[in-house]
């Protein structure tokens, strides 16, 4: 099963400590790793087809990462081989805005299934994930002056996903660098924690015997929001996700669901 991992925050954060404890899910995922994130505009994007436990590069990253949106991915793959394409996330541009895409399941079958025929992006590597990526470029393309409307984007997306998610597991974190969108069509396998001031309590990880002071890392001006496929800290309020729902977190905040 592949791992999601998504920020979006007030202010440009480090995500070092979350980040950590998701990282160590590529144990159990270990056919690649990656991460994307803003910086002034532009894309920064580093992936291996290798387990990130054995990535000196993202250990390298665990200091070198701050931005106001994060989305992050370990796979295991189900279709499409161990290799640089087929490794999430994935990035294509629209008018002046990159959009960056991760997804955990199986949505084969909309590749060779002529309702979603691509007409403007097109795949670099195998993967069903990329397909549906290019799916929702090419119909998010298709609304002209209104992708600039977030409402008229949400509704799209949301079609978008219900259909391809008639086809199988469809969970996936979205972002044009302003909005950070998910959305989860199976029952506990995405969840969100409002990380809020006061920051004044210990967090400790699932996945690590390691746990800080939340004073010692916000500031008290600082709220972000958390999504990762399962919860990855204890002594903090983990909401699991709604079925064929779409989420839209602005600055931090979950702003809509729809």
């Amino acid at each position: 099963m592949c791992e999601l991992f998504g920020l979006s925050s007030n202010r440009e954060v480090d995500v070092s400590f979350t980040w950590r404890g998701f990282l160590r899910r590529g144990r159990l995922n270990y056919h690649g790793w990656g991460v994307a994130w803003y910086l002034n505009g532009s894309v920064g994007l580093v992936k291996e087809p290798k387990p990130a436990l054995d990535s000196s590069i993202a250990r390298l990253l665990l200091s070198g990462i701050r931005s106001r949106i994060v989305i992050s991915h370990v796979r295991l793959a189900t279709h499409g081989k161990p290799s640089y394409v087929n490794t999430h996330p994935f990035v294509r541009k629209l008018r002046d805005r990159e959009w960056i895409f991760a997804h955990n399941g199986d949505v084969s079958g909309v590749v060779m299934n002529p309702e979603f025929k691509l007409k403007h992006y097109s795949p670099v590597g195998d993967t069903d994930s990329e397909y549906a990526f290019c799916y929702i470029m090419d119909c998010l393309r298709e609304l002209g002056e209104s992708v600039n409307s977030v409402i008229e984007v949400c509704k799209a997306i949301w079609d978008i996903a219900s259909r391809i998610g008639d086809y199988g597991k469809f969970n996936f974190l979205l972002s044009d660098g302003t909005y950070l969108f998910a959305y989860m069509n199976r029952i506990g396998t995405l969840h969100y924690l409002l990380r809020h001031p006061p920051h004044k309590r210990y967090v400790e990880l699932v996945d690590e015997d390691f746990k800080i002071n939340l004073s010692e890392l916000k500031g008290q001006s600082e709220i972000a929001a958390i999504i990762a496929t399962q919860p990855l800290t204890r002594n903090e309020n983990w909401i699991p996700m709604e079925v064929n729902t779409l989420y839209v977190f602005h600055k931090g905040d979950l702003i809509l669901k729809s």
